[in-house]
Order: structure tokens, then sequence, then C-alpha cells
């Protein structure tokens, strides 16, 4: 989370599921502090939240592709990040990176 805040600027809506982390009552706190609405998904119902399900389709095969043991995953993130934001995609017929930054 912190490192999304540092990027992007504070969201204004954060999507997750019901994990512990996301249910605690200093997390609720943080998101009336900054302004955020905070929504839970469904239990056990992992297509209520279809972005993150998309992004979780195209990168968890890059991931079990690239990385060397389930235990360096983490390692490839960023370089995921990278290709997929410099990827052309078919649907806007360019770059996600271009689109946003220009």
């Amino acid at each position: 989370m912190k490192m999304f805040v540092l990027m992007y600027g504070i969201p204004r809506r954060v999507i997750t599921d019901r994990g512990t982390a996301y249910t605690s009552r200093q997390f609720e706190m943080y998101c009336t502090e900054q302004g955020i609405k905070h929504s839970l998904i469904s239990v056990r119902h992992p297509q209520s939240n279809g972005q993150v399900e998309r992004v979780n389709g195209t990168l968890v095969p890059l991931l079990q592709v690239t990385a060397e043991t389930e235990a360096t995953w983490d390692k490839k993130i960023a370089e995921m990040e990278c290709q997929l934001i410099n990827a052309v995609n078919k649907t806007i017929g360019d770059t996600p990176f271009h689109v946003l930054y220009g």
C-alpha cells in the first residue's frame, strides 16, 4: 500500500477481500483519515473483484515462467509490471504507459 501511495497518490477507492489485514480497525481508520472509500468483496466470490482477477490471470502465468522458484516470484513483479505497461493493448492500440503519460 505504501508504494502505491508514493507512486500514484492516495487512491479514492480500495477494493479488498475480507482478510484480517483489511478488516482491522487500524486499516479502516487509515482509510477514513485519508478519505479512501473501502469496499469489501463477497466471501468466496473472487469474481466480484474482476479487475484484480483479470490482472492475476495475466500476471500469474508470466511469473510461473520467469521466476526460478515460488520463493522468488516477488523479485519479478517490477519487471513484469514494466513489460505489461509497455506492451501494446489490442483494444486501445497503444501501451498503457503511453496512454497515461504521453
